[in-house]
């Protein structure tokens, strides 16, 4: 392929990436984990998870604020208290500060990254004489569902998948068969190779799933100076991330071991392990309804992962293995971790996601064995199979939003506000009261959280007020807090991802 025609192509390619991935950015507001990212890139997490329980409280550090004390010094100390390394946040403290807060101006750091993320690929496939692969590699990745959901939150996925498609590249450049004469070069190119590596382990764990790929690669291909080379920058990352990094890793595990929210045991936890497998090409590629096990979408998984497999064995065409180990270590690495703790982590495709380009790749070589008519027909089929299945945001899901602003417009400064999730999982109060928190930047009013029963005696201050609001999404009973001094006085309708907003208030005294 000329070279003219393939830079065309990939900037097309990358302009399209770019208008799905910053549609619209900014129309849903920011969830849980996306406000750990703000506080995470402020230094302030510790604060952040300090929720008072049980206790009544007014004002609370806003944590997800930027402030004098948000330095990169404290983003680092801050990230003991997380369960990721702390590269994507070192940078959104530095993005936030020139380009602001707002969801849009957040997000465009993960959407840049997105784009960027392809341009390695359908380079690695130039570089080893398969530029059309590459640009077909490129079009997965420009429509597949993982890569732009990932692309549109505030989190680190999207800057892994830039740095292990960078990796990729670089390992693909820097172990082509040198010539005595360009051996100088050929380490400076494994140097950048290892400094990828460094990154990667430094902006998200299971990027190391991606990069066990490279050894696997290595052992099967690679040989006298290239393989010393590997070597030799492999255990250079690796020991820069222990130095720079493991001591706080170790701080960390702690609270990576309760992350609950993961559990997924028996009965028939292998069986749903299995199906996720499965299924994980069609996870990465085409939106769906999430966490539902589907038989069929799993056979669908098997069929393109064999037709794919078929295909390129029989032919063997330049990059078959190093797309193959980069697309199943992950998965068959995911898969170990949820059987042996009980987990579930191929159910969240941020996880898988580090397989993508892989996938993307396996996908885009296949192409390059079918006849150019075949090609544009396997083509079109999937931008309309992709297309289809998208869902951009045409409109937001203001739910905290509604309830602060409702929260704002109703609210006397003396009156209680208690967020109900007595009998919920642990996580739901953060779930639901952080983001209604940060959306209301004046909230001073006396707040109460409950995630367990509290005795009367505990909770006797709350009679004393004379109107309560209740956020709850308990559907076992009315959730009054004070049913001997108040009596309910209203009900919102049903707000998704809330509950109920309900209204309390004191009950007057007179002849029974």
């Amino acid at each position: 392929m000329p070279a003219g025609r393939f830079w065309l192509i990939l900037a097309a390619l990358l302009i399209l990436a770019a208008g799905v991935r910053f549609y619209r950015l900014g129309a849903d507001e920011y969830w849980l984990d996306e406000l750990h990212s703000l506080a995470n890139s402020a230094g302030m997490r510790a604060e952040f998870e300090a929720f008072p329980y049980g206790e009544l409280f007014t004002n609370r550090p806003r944590a997800t604020d930027l402030d004098d004390g948000s330095s990169l010094a404290a983003v680092w100390r801050g990230m003991r208290d997380d369960t990721h390394p702390p590269l994507y946040f070192l940078l959104l403290n530095g993005w936030r500060k020139v380009f602001g807060d707002s969801e849009a101006a957040t997000r465009s750091l993960s959407a840049i990254f997105s784009v960027l993320s392809i341009v390695p690929i359908a380079l690695l496939f130039r570089r080893i004489g398969r530029p059309a692969a590459g640009l077909w590699a490129a079009l997965v990745l420009t429509l597949s569902f993982s890569h732009i959901y990932m692309a549109q939150q505030n989190r680190q996925y999207s800057l892994a998948l830039f740095l292990i498609s960078l990796s990729y590249w670089a390992f693909a450049h820097a172990s082509a068969p040198t010539s005595a004469g360009r051996t100088r070069r050929n380490a400076l190119a494994w140097a950048s190779y290892s400094l990828s590596v460094y990154l990667c382990l430094l902006t998200h764990y299971f990027t190391a799933l991606a990069l066990l790929g490279h050894a696997i690669h290595a052992a099967a291909r690679l040989r006298g100076w290239n393989l010393r080379c590997w070597l030799a920058a492999s255990v250079l990352a690796s020991a820069g991330m222990v130095v720079t990094w493991g001591g706080v890793f170790i701080h960390q595990t702690q609270m990576i071991g309760r992350q609950a929210w993961l559990n997924d045991g028996p009965p028939e936890h292998i069986e749903r392990s299995l199906y996720r497998l499965a299924d994980a090409p069609v996870r990465l590629l085409i939106q769906q309804e999430p966490f539902r096990i589907s038989p069929l979408r799993s056979l669908v998984g098997v069929l393109i992962v064999s037709t794919c497999a078929g295909l390129l064995l029989h032919r063997r065409p330049p990059g078959t293995l190093l797309m193959g180990v980069w697309f199943a270590v992950p998965c068959i690495g995911l898969l170990a971790l949820d059987l042996m703790f009980e987990k579930q982590a191929m159910n969240h495709v941020r996880y898988p996601v580090v397989a993508v380009g892989g996938l993307a790749g396996l996908l885009g070589l296949a192409m390059g064995e079918f006849r150019p008519a075949l090609q544009a027909v396997f083509g079109l089929t999937f931008c309309a199979a992709t297309g289809l299945s998208l869902s951009t945001p045409t409109a937001s899901n203001p739910d905290a939003k509604q309830v602060a602003a409702m929260l704002e417009s109703e609210l006397s400064p003396d009156d209680l506000v208690v967020f109900d999730a007595i009998g919920w999982p642990d996580y739901w109060i953060p779930h639901f009261y952080a983001p209604i928190e940060y959306y209301m930047p004046e909230f001073t009013n006396p707040r109460l959280l409950l995630n367990e029963p509290q005795s009367v005696t505990e909770m006797s201050f709350v009679g004393t007020f004379e109107r309560i609001w209740v956020i709850s999404p308990r559907v076992d009973a009315i959730p009054n807090p004070a049913p001997d001094t108040h009596g309910p006085a209203g009900r919102s309708d049903y707000i998704w991802q809330i509950g109920w907003v309900y209204v309390f208030v004191a009950k007057t005294s007179g002849p029974d």
